[in-house]
């Protein structure tokens, strides 16, 4: 079997998971509407959430665009 090489990547912190993006998984997997999203860092990989109180008005309006916007629903079969 032969060794398998894979390219090293470099990751830039912060990495900013957006309001429309949080929202549109939201709504795609069933979730009610509850305005965030997520800032992952060095420290915190899996990132740190930023709850509706923390937010601007644009950024909540952002997350019920994404909710709203998102056209599938997961199928759980």
């Amino acid at each position: 079997m032969q060794d398998r090489k894979f390219p090293t990547i470099e990751i830039k912190y912060p990495i900013i998971v957006s309001p429309y993006s949080r929202g549109g998984a939201d709504a795609y997997y069933g979730r009610p509407p509850r305005p965030h999203y997520e800032i992952c860092t060095e420290e915190n990989h899996l990132g740190k959430k930023i709850t509706e109180e923390d937010m601007t008005k644009e950024q909540i309006e952002e997350y019920l665009r994404g909710y709203n916007d998102e056209p599938d629903r997961k199928d759980w079969g």
